[in-house]
């Protein structure tokens, strides 16, 4: 998987990412990926981020996963989840900044989409939320409002994201998001990759084919 460093502008600070492709050029669709809690060891080399990046090539797109604030070589600090969203934001406009990107769709994983859950907005052609953290989806007026593809993926053994609040956050949503319970799956998803990456790689391959449309 060919990936090149990328340095994101965000205010002061610059955001260390990779962008991630099939091939050698940049492809003209990419997903934005926000990784989990940064004071938890999350970053964007962690399994689920590459699990997102992994279905997201599989299905044509490129993939940006980058580094919140504070974490890896990306300045700053942790701004509970405030300064966050200006990361997520730069990263997206980092990438519609890239040569021939026509697309720009957005992901993220625990913590970051719960980020990604606040930041999405009509300019983003879709948005795939895992093991999202339900409180934070109830409260989102962003999540409410948008109306193009969508899907939330949780385990029924997960403590932080469950998929009846999942089903409840979709339905206030303009346009419900497709929601996808794995049995047996926990919060990290060890033993249950395969299952993961088949459902986003469907989903992007549809999101995709519906930008052709």
């Amino acid at each position: 998987m060919p990936s090149t460093p990328a340095q994101i502008p965000c205010g002061d600070i610059t955001l260390d990412g990779l962008l991630c492709t099939a091939g050698d050029a940049t492809p003209p669709n990419v997903v934005v990926v926000c990784h989990p809690h940064p004071q938890r060891g999350g970053d964007m080399h962690n399994n689920v981020v590459g699990i997102i990046v992994a279905a997201a090539l599989e299905a044509g797109w490129g993939a940006l996963p980058f580094n919140f604030r504070g974490v890896g070589r990306s300045g700053g600090s942790y701004d509970e989840g405030r300064g966050e969203k200006d990361d997520a934001r730069a990263a997206i406009g980092y990438a519609r900044s890239l040569a021939g990107v026509r697309n720009v769709a957005l992901a993220g994983y625990s913590f970051g989409a719960g980020v990604a859950s606040n930041v999405i907005d009509a300019s983003l052609v879709a948005l795939a939320l895992v093991a999202a953290p339900t409180a934070r989806l109830a409260t989102s007026e962003a999540l409410r409002a948008y109306a193009r593809p969508s899907i939330f993926v949780a385990g029924s053994q997960d403590h932080v994201s469950a998929v009846e609040g999942l089903l409840e956050a979709s339905s206030g949503m303009v346009r419900p998001a497709e929601v996808v319970g794995v049995e047996g799956a926990d919060h990290f998803w060890w033993g249950h990759e395969a299952t993961l990456q088949a459902a986003l790689s469907r989903f992007f391959a549809n999101a995709l084919a519906g930008t052709r449309a």
